[in-house]
């Protein structure tokens, strides 16, 4: 655009200045044609600044806008010898006696003129019959927001353009500018932006006619939800392994570190849901099944626990039953004995041989390498070896899907927002 100083012409001579530069026969509803080629096509540009980012609905689909759009075009009908200099119109009604090109966004939702005391808009004519026509608009604009990784998620958004009276071979838009102010938005980042000479063929709304497209590329901030959501559950689920370090017949106490981070992750759980509402899994869905998991595992591992307890303690009456009966078998005080007891108690629980043998054995080795040598056997309820169990194989359970969570989402969202 020509930096040439403009002329304001205000007051009751404005309407007749236009009508002296523009001819009797001026029809504003035919587009310009240029008299010195025999080409009969209107060229139009089209510049674009975003000036703010000002939503983006995961919900609705959308995402709102500030953008300055100005439209270049040539007018050889205006009579130019009767401009001496650049001439700026802001009224509405004189500028509706031009013709303008007839351009709208295609995938646009709601569009409104901003006002800042008076509507942001004008009409600028050069002494050589250049025309630019400039508004700033509050735009909200139709995207398919893909949510699957989210809150890992980077989306596309288009702003699209077309004409709906000219076809191709009447009128032809080209974006000649496209610029967005990278300001620090609370939940994206605009990563970059560029431009497609022609829309999808499921995008074209009259295949004739011509269509055009800006893209914007978001990147969603991590931190946001680091902060809100990642952080606040992982403190809960270490919070709910407290629980395997109190003895099994402090049962209040064990409750109350596992079923109130439970119930605060699944409230949570219910927010997410309200605020992103989609029908298919996410990232962040599966990060909530896991912990919730972990924890109700949690709840589980106390029901195991405290029947290892009762366990241990009917080994312990059974063995000291056995003894007592040996002892009076060898002091010949019983001479008959109709239901001789057995040293172990047979068929409890899982039996005594195979896998599950092989199982506690495993698991002994395991609990030795770890803790030492520890009598499980004197105070079940404080010696558990269920809960001993625990304390080793949930925290790293969990530090091993955080490692891969991460992985397999953090790793390439950091690709995407730098």
């Amino acid at each position: 655009m020509p930096s040439v100083p403009p002329v304001y012409i205000r007051g009751p001579s404005l309407d007749q200045y236009i009508n002296t530069i523009l001819p009797i026969d001026y029809d504003r509803q035919k587009r310009p044609l240029n008299p010195y080629t025999i080409d009969t096509i209107t060229n139009v540009s089209i510049s674009l600044f975003v000036n703010e980012l000002r939503g983006v609905g995961d919900v609705q689909q959308n995402y709102e806008i500030d953008v300055t759009l100005t439209l270049e075009w040539y007018e050889p009908r205006i009579l130019a010898d009767q401009i001496d200099r650049q001439l700026t119109i802001n009224d509405e009604f004189l500028i509706q006696k031009f013709w303008l090109p007839d351009l709208f966004i295609v995938n646009a939702q709601s569009i409104s003129i901003i006002h800042s005391v008076n509507p942001i808009q004008k009409l600028i004519i050069t002494e050589r019959g250049q025309i630019y026509y400039v508004r700033r608009l509050d735009a909200q604009l139709q995207c398919s927001i893909n949510l699957e990784k989210y809150p890992h998620d980077h989306n596309y958004c288009d702003i699209r353009f077309s004409t709906i009276l000219h076809n191709t071979s009447e009128i032809f838009i080209w974006i000649k500018d496209f610029n967005v102010y990278q300001d620090e938005y609370p939940h994206f980042r605009v990563r970059e932006w560029y431009t497609w000479d022609s829309c999808a063929s499921y995008n074209y709304p009259i295949q004739e006619n011509p269509c055009i497209v800006g893209t914007i590329k978001f990147v969603r901030h991590l931190s946001y939800y680091v902060i809100r959501y990642y952080l606040l559950d992982f403190l809960a689920v270490w919070v709910s392994f407290l629980s395997f370090w109190i003895p099994v017949n402090m049962w209040p106490a064990r409750i109350a570190l596992t079923v109130v981070p439970l119930l605060n992750l699944i409230t949570q759980d219910i927010s997410v849901n309200n605020e992103i509402q989609c029908n298919y899994v996410t990232s962040f869905h599966w990060w909530m099944m896991w912990i919730q998991g972990i924890v109700w595992a949690d709840i589980a591992e106390y029901a195991t626990a405290m029947a290892w307890s009762h366990f241990i303690a009917d080994k312990k009456n059974h063995h000291k039953k056995w003894k007592e009966q040996q002892d009076q078998i060898a002091a010949g005080n019983i001479a008959t004995i109709t239901n001789p007891l057995k040293p172990y108690v047979d068929g409890y629980y899982f039996g005594n041989d195979g896998w599950y043998k092989k199982c506690g054995e495993f698991f002994d080795k395991m609990l030795f390498y770890f803790y030492g040598e520890v009598d499980y056997q004197r105070d079940p309820y404080v010696r558990n070896k269920i809960d001993y169990l625990a304390r080793i194989f949930f925290p790293f359970l969990f530090t091993m899907f955080c490692m891969i969570y991460s992985l397999a989402t953090a790793a390439p969202w950091a690709g995407n927002y730098d």
